[in-house]
């Protein structure tokens, strides 16, 4: 027998006051998924654990039988996975978002985040502005010091990965979830590490803030990307390989490079604005372990 998962991930919103108290799922029209509740099974399932914070990551594990409480070492290593990248013992990798801070002229730890994607910035635009900050030679050094490399996403998402170091006991906090506050309470603390990224996201504004795509951007009416967010932090990790485990084998399309490797057995398409024209479903397999990343 064939199955199909449709996750809505995030799909369910919040209520909004200019739509009745609905929400914009409860609100738009989408007759197909209204007749399957009505002629289907409902219930409800919890995805993540107790103890866990709610989000894709954890709770895509779980959907996939992979118990967060034995194999959750951060959401990055996951995205790495997606993007084929290796990691050693040893590493941490991050989450490396662009974002947007508001133009205003005061210290960087009184500057409010106003998008954690920089208004969906653009792949191409994206990708030189990170290349263009790594190989700066103001911040080529503090990189390179801090033992990290970027991997380019080909949207506001990039990942950072840091060679040897200790992440034990660090705080970082997702954008998007502190969109319109000032920055100082939730840059990075906990541990000594947590100073080098603070200082890696002062000079990476210092640097982006003016950058030409930026002006252009500004110029356009578009938000600028002058900032980079390090978050979802994480630590390779070994996970089960799922038709082995389970004896199944299938294929995922997904928006979001966010999966487990491949011993877990699935990927997932890197980016939700390439399905247009890479229409393409990785396939699982039991394929030679390579490390989530």
């Amino acid at each position: 027998m064939k199955y199909i998962l449709v996750i809505g991930d995030g799909m369910a919103d919040h209520p909004l006051d200019t739509l009745g108290g609905r929400t914009p799922l409860e609100a738009s029209k989408k007759d197909a998924i209204d007749d399957l509740a009505r002629h289907g099974v409902l219930g409800s399932v919890r995805n993540v654990p107790d103890g866990f914070a709610p989000g894709s990551d954890t709770a895509i594990m779980s959907i996939f039988g992979c118990s967060p409480r034995k194999y959750f070492f951060g959401r990055a290593p996951l995205e790495a996975a997606a993007s084929g990248i290796r990691l050693a013992p040893g590493d941490a990798c991050y989450r490396c978002n662009m974002v947007t801070y508001a133009d205003e002229d005061v210290p960087f730890e009184h500057k409010h985040i106003i998008s954690h994607s920089a208004g969906s910035i653009e792949g191409r635009e994206s990708d030189e502005l990170v290349t263009a900050l790594f190989a700066h030679p103001d911040f080529r050094p503090l990189a390179e010091q801090a033992g990290m490399v970027v991997h380019k996403g080909s949207s506001f998402r990039h990942i950072a990965v840091q060679s040897h170091v200790d992440i034990q006991g660090i705080r970082l906090a997702p954008p998007h979830d502190h969109l319109g506050e000032e920055i100082g309470p939730i840059l990075p603390t906990g541990c000594p590490n947590a100073d080098v990224l603070r200082e890696l996201m002062r000079r990476a504004f210092d640097i982006l803030d003016q950058h030409p795509i930026n002006v252009a951007r500004r110029a356009a009416g578009k938000l600028p990307a002058n900032g980079v967010w390090f978050w979802a932090e994480g630590t390779a990790a070994a996970l089960p390989n799922f038709p082995e485990h389970y004896g199944s084998d299938g294929g995922v399309v997904s928006a979001v490079p966010l999966c487990h490797d491949r011993r877990v057995g699935y990927r997932l398409c890197r980016q939700g604005r390439r399905r247009a024209r890479r229409a393409q479903t990785a396939r699982l397999c039991g394929a030679a372990p390579r490390g989530p990343g």
